[in-house]
This record gives C-alpha cells, structure tokens and sequence, in this order.
C-alpha cells in the first residue's frame, strides 16, 4: 500500500490528511480536520511508509465509515466494525 495513493484517494472523498517529517524522529501522519481537532495521528520511522499508509487507511474506514472513501473498501470496514467497534474508538484520542 502506498502512503501517497491512500492521501490521494481520502482527498478526492473530502477526508483531510496529512503528514509532517521530524529529521530527527521520522513522520507523523494524521488523518481529521486540520484547522480543528484531528481524529487521529501516529508517528512512523522513515523507512515505514508502507506501515503507515496501511494505518492511515485503517483509521479512515474506521473514522469515515459512510464516506466514498470507505465504500470502495467496504469489506474492511466491516471487518473493523467487528474487531474494534468503532463507537469504543472514535470516543477516546488516539
């Protein structure tokens, strides 16, 4: 999975995202509003873009489980739903 096609794909269904490099402590990705209160974010080492593109769009179906976003990977998005329940995760920070 690549970190810039999964940013590309949440832009193109209104979901905000981002990330911002630290030379000494790698990148933070984060996915949410990024004028207000981001639903989440995590730090990743510079070579774990893989990893972190693979979060950023389990966070998204887990977050925006209605948006286009999440439709074309509805099967994840159940599969979330199952594992995690998204109300439990959604009310606390990450």
């Amino acid at each position: 999975m690549n970190l810039l096609d999964v940013m590309r794909r949440l832009y193109c269904s209104q979901i905000s995202c981002g990330f911002q490099s630290e030379w000494a402590g790698g990148v933070r990705v984060w996915l949410g509003d990024g004028h207000n209160k981001r639903k989440a974010e995590q730090w990743f080492g510079i070579n774990e873009f893989e990893q972190a593109a693979t979060w950023l769009d389990q966070e998204a179906c887990l977050y925006y489980p209605d948006s286009d976003y999440a439709r074309g990977r509805s099967t994840f998005a159940l599969i979330s739903q199952w594992s995690f329940g998204p109300a439990d995760r959604r009310s606390g920070d990450t």
